[in-house]
């Protein structure tokens, strides 16, 4: 007797406002990448996402591996002297591509943007600022949040697949 051994199990959703959201899951030895655009926002002032508009694809061992590397400097709270940009090809013709570069508020930010076909799907990260006291002065300093729950998330991946 035959039987399916796949799961898709859910991991974690990170929401970017008035953007799209990143969904992410396991599917047997491959995370799952799900960016889904946001297509207005209702009454009451919630987002609203579509159900039918949305590119999944599946990164690999070393695609976790290439987002955690090029996030790591940003993490770490470096200043980046340049823009980061790489194109991830995945399955099914689709692509990620991951950039950090400064935001219509000349912040540094970082985005995974989602390609297949004609449909681009572009998510930013959030991130807060809070003020924070260092060498004998009151400094803000920018927390990349989201990128860091997404990092952690490609670390897990890596880890369960006995390569972390």
């Amino acid at each position: 007797m035959y039987t399916n051994q796949s799961a898709n199990i859910h991991i974690q959703t990170l929401y970017s406002w008035g953007g799209s959201y990143l969904s992410m899951s396991y599917y047997m030895t491959y995370l799952v990448i799900k960016l889904v655009p946001c297509i207005g926002v209702n009454r009451q002032g919630f987002a609203r996402y579509s159900d039918d508009i949305f590119i999944s694809t599946s990164i690999d061992r070393n695609g976790a591996a290439l987002f955690i590397s090029l996030a790591a400097p940003l993490l770490s709270g470096k200043d980046l002297e340049n823009p980061v940009q790489a194109v991830l090809p995945c399955n099914n013709g689709a692509s990620l591509d991951f950039e950090i570069k400064p935001d219509e508020n000349k912040q540094t930010s970082a985005y995974l943007i989602a390609r297949k076909g004609y449909s681009t799907i572009p998510f930013k990260f959030a991130s807060t600022q809070s003020k924070v006291y260092e060498n004998g002065k009151m400094t803000t300093k920018t927390e990349h949040v989201d990128l860091g729950i997404f990092i952690g998330v490609l670390e897990g991946y890596l880890k369960g697949s006995g390569q972390g």
